[in-house]
């Protein structure tokens, strides 16, 4: 991928939001990521998502209200065996991810 090319990916997923950090991760990834996500899909590798939506642990899904790739509406029509809420936030001006370093257990 060039720099023009990375700078372009950046900018659809977040827009004008692209922190120094995630131009040098782009910068990091392996070329061959995605021959073998598409391929480990077709073999069916992976986390089985219908289960993962249907288990009983509580589930919560959050985003940015501005992600450019997910719409959180998709998810209203999905059904949930146990969601946290019963309905999804979009984070307002919000992008994908945290916005700065955080910790599962704060």
């Amino acid at each position: 991928m060039t720099q023009d090319e990375r700078a372009a990916f950046l900018a659809g997923i977040f827009g004008t939001a692209v922190e120094p950090f995630l131009a040098r991760g782009a910068s990091r990834v392996d070329g061959r990521f995605r021959k073998l996500l598409f391929e480990a899909a077709r073999a069916g590798d992976g986390v089985d998502q219908r289960e993962t939506v249907e288990t009983r642990a509580p589930l919560a899904v959050v985003n940015g209200a501005d992600d450019r790739i997910f719409a959180l509406d998709y998810f209203d029509c999905v059904p949930l065996g146990r969601p946290v809420s019963s309905s999804f936030r979009d984070a307002v001006g919000g992008h994908p991810g945290p916005p700065q370093p955080w910790s599962y257990l704060s």
